[in-house]
């Protein structure tokens, strides 16, 4: 391929047509010099002829009109160069017959549409060095030319434009990247940048305009990149490169100096990998993850971002209040009860589920906030992994003295840092369990490695001064402070019957952050189709339930953290969490179980009864005398008269198999006056009447480690001290019907039987426990560990003599084989 110089010579036309198609090319309007790059050929015609593109106005159809004018002046053989002249003198000449020139030629229709200047940086001379031709997806003459017989207004048109308008306007979010940049332009002078969704191309310009060396700016919105393209040649920033795609799906290589993506290239051209210094985004979304755009920046960062890179921003905070919405959502819930300008319209009422179990997006009131600002986690964008995210973060809050919570308000903060910080054996995700906000000071201890001089928070009215460096920009969206387009979001506290609840004092909860697999900035929607839809098209192709299980289970073990604890995480601590997980599910199986075990038993009693019934009838029916009516005349003495045998027929009373009759009783356990209970080794499962059509609002059990009270409408209905302690955080109830209250209690001592649930409750005898065998294998870890070690224990000190400790250890292992027959001790080596 003939090389280009960047003088004032140039190749002829017909040596490059051997080497370009006659579309390939965008020609000068003055002399003979052509180029694959648009960009090129406005240069050149500015340095060597004065030529200004924006003589008649910066708008696109102004550059176009121009072009047009002097395109057909040259066709009529006028001096060019002359003509473009006069028009400078008198832009009427082109001005009075607008509309005409906004029809381009087709000639050099390359000039027209390609146009994007480059970087005037010296390393510039390579572009002009073996030219690339980059094919950027054809399109007809006509249908441009029909995008542009518009008037200045037809960007308006673009889908989702208003987004980049609210985003753009949201002076928060756009100041906190511009103070940043502006304040900290060490950082990106001569420096190549990378903008992943770079949208409206706002901070790709920021970047451009501090010095970077290059910016590219990648979106998947082909109008957008168009858009962003004409920002930059509008203002005049010629050291941007903007390309359409999605940023997972391509390579980004330079080519010749060039960036492009390797699909793009035409032919064998050596290429070099692409790497930037600053990988700058604007990724967040609602409630900080809605957007999904996250694992984007991510993938980005793994592959572009050098090792000693920054990225902007480089940490996130999310964080909530506590707030107090209940009388706003009870008047949400009864404002249709009412009749409206006389009519009944209750088929507008609120859904109390839909109201109160989606998430929404509002502003929030100050003046409803109970607590302080309380954190979440804090997450490290330079070393977060993917998977780091999916971990369940615990949290704490404490509700201001005399209020109540109602709702959670859950927001985000955005930390620009300029450098890099101390990162050694900080993990990528904090939790910030009972860590509240109260000022700028609170960040100091969780980010490490900062020199505390350098803290500065910009607030949307701070300006700076412009030598200041080192500068770091704190961007937050709590509802206390400047509203952003990103508002809160709000999750409302519910109980089993979906009615809003208050809590008063302190209590805890556990968040898990999960990216949405939708990307809607306008709607905020339940996941829940979603969900269903994924999962009935995988219930679909599988043949049942244990497939279906198999495939997710083995998607957990393929992409998340799920069988993969962190380095130095307490292995048997993993395995309990997600032994708890699974069983937390398998236990609600249970309790529909347990349920319709109920349902029989109640069958069958009322057999019994029906039963012992007509036999009390049948008995007194034979004991009863005959009477003969007599009359003076008939007889002197009344008789009896044995009345006929009938063979007395034989009842079997078959008692009922489970804990209403005599007998053991289904699952280990027995009743009461109270309620029904059944056990197993790892938990205890409590069944109890209720009056017929309680609900849940009328309920209320108070369960701690050690005891247990159950209230209906005010009243005590049982309780006291448990047998034994129980794993509180573990433990549920619910209403069934409205007549049986079901409660899921988890042992905390799992290799012990229980002979009554409440102290001073009748009990059971724990020897006549007949449960199904099991093995060593099938024991929880913890209680596998126990009798391990006391078979192993036994082995060592076999030989030995008896002393008082080991007899201690066989009495112990004894008991242990005769309160768990279940277990199968014939294989185990106890010599």
């Amino acid at each position: 391929m003939d090389s280009i110089d960047s003088g004032n010579s140039c190749s002829s036309g017909s040596e490059l047509e051997d080497t370009w198609d006659g579309e390939g090319v965008a020609r000068s309007l003055f002399d003979d010099f052509v180029s694959p790059f648009a960009s090129e050929v406005y240069r050149h015609m500015s340095s060597n002829f004065g030529f200004d593109h924006t003589v008649l106005g910066k708008g696109t159809l102004h550059r176009v009109a121009l072009v047009t004018y002097l395109e057909r002046e040259k066709a009529k053989g006028t001096d060019v160069l002359a003509a473009y002249r006069r028009v400078c003198s008198d832009p009427s000449i082109v001005l009075d017959r607008f509309e005409e020139y906004i029809n381009p030629p087709f000639e050099n229709e390359k000039l027209i549409w390609d146009f994007m200047e480059s970087s005037d940086d010296e390393g510039d001379e390579e572009l002009l060095k073996g030219h690339l031709y980059l094919e950027r997806g054809t399109k007809t003459s006509q249908a441009r030319q029909k995008q542009l017989l518009q008037d200045e207004e037809y960007f308006k048109s673009y889908k989702g434009l208003e987004i980049h308008r609210e985003m753009v306007n949201d002076h928060v979010r756009t100041s906190a990247y511009e103070s940043f940049i502006r304040l900290n332009q060490t950082l990106f002078k001569n420096k190549v940048v990378l903008d992943v969704g770079s949208g409206s191309g706002i901070l790709s310009l920021f970047a451009a305009r501090a010095g970077a060396k290059l910016v590219v700016g990648i979106d998947n919105c082909e109008n957008m990149v168009k858009m962003s393209e004409e920002h930059a040649w509008v203002n005049g920033l010629t050291n941007v490169r903007f390309l359409h795609g999605k940023v997972e799906d391509s390579d980004l290589v330079y080519v010749n100096g060039t960036v492009c993506f390797k699909r793009d290239c035409e032919g064998n051209f050596p290429y070099e990998t692409f790497k930037c210094d600053i990988l700058i985004s604007e990724w967040m979304g609602y409630g900080l993850l809605y957007e999904n755009m996250l694992p984007s920046v991510l993938f980005a960062r793994d592959k572009y971002l050098t090792k000693e890179g920054v990225m902007v921003p480089s940490k996130v905070k999310l964080g909530f209040f506590a707030l107090d919405m209940h009388d706003k959502l009870l008047s949400k819930l009864k404002e249709w009860e009412q009749p409206k300008y006389g009519l009944i319209l209750n088929g507008l009422r609120y859904d109390a589920a839909e109201l109160l179990k989606n998430p929404t997006v509002e502003v929030t009131d100050p003046s409803s906030i109970v607590s302080d600002a309380n954190g979440i986690c804090l997450i490290d964008l330079k070393h977060l992994k993917q998977s780091d995210i999916a971990n369940a973060h615990e949290f704490e809050v404490k509700v201001h003295e005399g209020k109540k919570c109602s709702s959670l308000a859950l927001y985000f903060d955005c930390i620009f840092e300029p450098r890099l910080t101390a990162t050694a054996n900080v993990p990528a995700v904090i939790n910030l369990k009972s860590t509240t906000f109260r000022g700028l000071d609170s960040y100091r201890e969780h980010l490490p490695g900062i020199d505390k001089t350098t803290m500065l928070c910009t607030s949307p009215e701070y300006k700076g001064s412009e030598d200041e460096s080192g500068v770091i920009v704190i961007m937050t969206t709590r509802p206390d402070y400047k509203a952003t387009h990103w508002k809160q979001v709000l999750l409302h506290l519910v109980d089993h019957d979906d009615a809003p609840v208050q809590i008063e004092g302190t209590f805890e909860g556990r968040v898990s952050l999960i990216n949405n697999s939708a990307n809607n900035r306008a709607k905020m929607a339940s996941e829940e189709p979603v969900t269903d839809n994924l999962l009935l098209m995988l219930a679909d192709q599988c043949s049942g339930i244990e497939e279906m299980f198999d495939i997710f289970f083995d998607f957990l073990g393929r992409r998340s953290a799920f069988f993969k604890p962190h380095d130095g995480s307490d292995l048997n601590q993993h395995l309990e969490n997600c032994v708890k997980m699974v069983s937390r599910h398998c236990r609600k199986i249970g309790a529909l179980i347990m349920e319709a075990k109920r349902k029989e038993w109640e069958a069958q009693e009322k057999e019994a009864e029906a039963k012992r019934q007509a036999a009390m009838a049948r008995e007194a029916a034979k004991n009863a005398p005959t009477m003969i009516d007599a009359t003076s005349g008939d007889a002197d003495e009344v008789i009896d008269v044995p009345r006929h045998q009938e063979p007395e027929e034989e009842v079997e009373e078959k008692e009922p198999k489970n804990i209403l009759g005599a007998g053991r009783p289904i699952g280990n356990g027995g009743r009461n006056k109270w309620y029904v209970w059944t056990q197993t080794l790892a938990g205890v499962d409590l069944s109890a009447k209720v009056p017929p059509g309680t609900t849940s609002k009328s309920i209320k059990v108070d369960i701690s480690t050690n005891k247990l009270h159950v209230y209906c409408k005010g009243e005590l209905l049982f309780g006291g001290d448990l047998y034994e302690s129980i794993k509180s955080e573990d433990c549920y109830w619910t209403l069934l019907d409205g007549k049986t209250l079901q409660i899921n209690m988890e042992k905390r001592n799992q290799v012990q039987w229980w002979p009554c649930v409440i102290k001073g409750h009748p009990e059971i005898d724990v020897r006549k426990i007949m449960p199904e065998n099991s093995k060593l294998s099938e024991l929880d870890p913890e209680t596998r560990v126990t009798v391990e070690k006391m078979m192993l224990d036994q082995k060592h000190h076999g030989e030995s003599s008896a002393t008082s400790a080991l007899m201690s250890q066989l009495e112990a292992l004894q008991r242990f084989k005769e309160a768990h027959p279940e277990l199968d001790f014939s294989n185990a080596n106890m010599n």
